[in-house]
């Protein structure tokens, strides 16, 4: 019978130093069935420095101590299950240790802080002497990712567990860090299984650009083998090569937000105008910014995109912006559902049909007037205008893009957009 501890700490880029915010724990000492488990901040932490969490109407301030509701206590609060490993990263620990499956969530986030304790501006567990926080070069990242492909776990050192364990991935990925100008920008790598799967990606990059999104920075790498792997790079963290001045952000996914809100019921399925209603809860002036996001999913196929990619990032003291918008591959399997539909009243199987109901049910259910919902329609459909081009400037053929591209039109987006004075060019090249 014992107390188990998780030290939280965090940096702040105003002073460009790790402070101490309190400490995750799991108390199995109270003779219960099962143990307790919560967080409690340091005394000092709350009078000097923002919560974790967003303070908002919704989620109101938060008291020094907090728990899961008693039916879940012996989980971890929700802020912290962002740092839980991706069903992708157990594959890799439960083939090297049998007896991680059986660890509760508090222990889970314990075993993986021997190899990893960073993300974005949080640490958990700093000042451990086992972690390996220090990411592999470029090519060696590739090089890992490589062996994980293969399934070559065996050999898998410290550094190299704390690279690969990206929490809300359900792919392989490597995290590293790529020199952009005088910075060091973290990046997350994966690797593609053919050049056209690569040039995708940055297509999706380059039609988010076109369309009024931010995006990450993806870059397309090539080892010696020719293998391709492509990397974005969210701002997470960004060191200055020269300086040492470090930009580290504390980022929440949506889901987190979404966990204590109250915005779903227990039957219901996350949708986009659920994750408007929570990114709205903590950032201002968001208006059309999610439906734009959403119409853009569905439009471009991006079906993997769920609430753990869409994530918020702390830009100051308790000031929140929209982090940018994670890419997936284009997925027009109409067997496979995207991960959330645009809302309640439209089925993640239903491709969608851009007309006057959906201007009216997104008035409706994302709270935002009926001008805003036409003039993102009309900015998507205006950076749809080029689609052609960027393919082929991201190193597609048109032809790659032949079903994407009907997908885009059967949508009626630009019969749609042409009652607003919208001009559309022909349907791209003949091919």
């Amino acid at each position: 019978m014992s107390i188990e501890t998780i030290n939280v700490t965090r940096w702040l880029n105003n002073i460009q130093e790790f402070v101490e915010v309190g400490t995750l724990f799991r108390d199995d000492s109270l003779g219960r069935k099962s143990p307790l488990i919560g967080f409690n901040y340091h005394p000092d932490y709350l009078e000097k420095h923002p919560t974790l969490l967003p303070k908002s109407h919704e989620h109101g301030m938060k008291s020094k101590t907090f728990l899961n509701s008693s039916k879940n206590n012996n989980m971890v609060p929700s802020y912290f299950k962002q740092f839980l490993p991706s069903e992708r990263n157990k594959s890799v620990i439960n083939a090297l240790s049998d007896e991680f499956n059986k660890l509760d969530q508090f222990q889970q986030i314990k075993h993986m802080t021997k190899y990893r304790g960073v993300f974005g501006a949080v640490q958990l567990e700093y000042d451990a002497s086992q972690q390996k926080n220090s990411l592999p070069k470029p090519h060696e990242a590739m090089q890992l990712l490589a062996e994980l492909e293969k399934g070559e776990y065996n050999a898998l050192d410290s550094k190299s567990l704390s690279a690969m364990f990206h929490p809300n991935s359900d792919s392989h990925i490597v995290s590293t860090y790529i020199e952009l100008g005088v910075n060091h920008v973290y990046c997350n790598m994966k690797k593609c299984v053919t050049e056209r799967e690569a040039n995708e990606l940055l297509f999706i990059q380059n039609m988010m650009n076109e369309c009024g999104i931010d995006s990450p920075v993806a870059i397309k790498l090539a080892d010696e083998d020719g293998c391709l792997y492509v990397g974005q790079m969210t701002g997470e963290q960004i060191i200055n090569k020269n300086s040492g001045v470090s930009a580290m952000y504390n980022t929440i996914p949506v889901a987190v937000l979404l966990a204590d809100s109250g915005y779903i019921s227990k039957f219901e399925s996350v949708n986009f105008s659920h994750v408007n209603k929570a990114v709205s809860s903590v950032v201002p002036d968001i208006e059309g910014e999610i439906f734009k996001r959403a119409l853009f999913s569905h439009l471009l196929a991006q079906k993997d995109i769920s609430d753990r990619h869409i994530k918020v990032k702390e830009v100051a003291d308790n000031k929140w912006s929209l982090a940018p918008h994670e890419i997936c591959k284009i997925n027009l399997d109409k067997m496979v559902p995207f991960n959330i539909a645009i809302s309640d009243t439209i089925s993640a199987y239903t491709p969608i049909k851009v007309n006057e109901a959906l201007v009216e049910m997104v008035v409706n259910k994302y709270s935002i007037d009926q001008s805003t919902v036409e003039a993102v329609i009309d900015e998507i459909a205006t950076g749809l205008e080029n689609i052609y081009e960027i393919a082929m400037q991201s190193g597609l053929k048109p032809s790659d893009i032949t079903a994407l591209s009907d997908h885009i039109i059967n949508s009626n987006i630009r019969t749609f957009a042409d009652r607003h004075n919208t001009i559309f060019p022909n349907n791209g090249p003949i091919l």
